[in-house]
């Protein structure tokens, strides 16, 4: 399901961040019909040490931008 919502996103938009939580490999997930896979994305290995870190910026780097579009979309249809 989740794949399906990102192919609706647009590219660079961050919606999607899988997590490992140990060494382990990325199942081969694909959605067909818009030719994605999950292991098409950056994911986070929260097994590192900095793993929950590079987590929290992800998070924070999307929030940023769904805000800022939130802010863009609100100002273009104020005029």
């Amino acid at each position: 399901m989740a794949l399906n919502i990102m192919s609706d996103r647009p590219p660079g938009q961050i919606y999607l961040i899988p997590v490992r939580l140990d060494e382990c490999q990325i199942p081969d997930l694909r959605q067909e019909e818009y030719g994605i896979s999950l292991s098409d994305y950056q994911w986070v290995d929260l097994f590192e040490p900095n793993g929950y870190d590079l987590l929290v910026q992800g998070i924070q780097a999307g929030f940023i931008d769904t805000v800022e579009k939130t802010r863009s979309d609100k100002s273009a249809s104020d005029d």
